[in-house]
């Protein structure tokens, strides 16, 4: 199953990557450039990274097709 979880970098997205990791799932995430990859740092070979700043996210819809959408991304006004 192809599993897309935007979030993934935070607190709750780190954690659920780490369950995920243990699934037989493929695993894509979408992050901007300058996110903090260190609480996924050690999943990263198991997951497909689309930098949302860098390319156009309709691109990433038409080249794949995800089962389940996870959508933890949020702005909350930290910094």
């Amino acid at each position: 199953m192809n599993v897309l979880v935007t979030g993934a970098t935070g607190f709750v997205g780190s954690h659920l990557i780490k369950a995920l990791s243990l699934t037989e799932n493929n695993i894509f995430i979408t992050k901007r450039t300058a996110s903090d990859l260190s609480k996924i740092d050690e999943y990263l070979k198991q997951i497909t990274v689309f930098n949302i700043d860098l390319i156009d996210l309709s691109e990433v819809f038409q080249k794949q097709n995800f089962n389940v959408i996870i959508h933890l991304a949020s702005s909350y006004g930290r910094k």
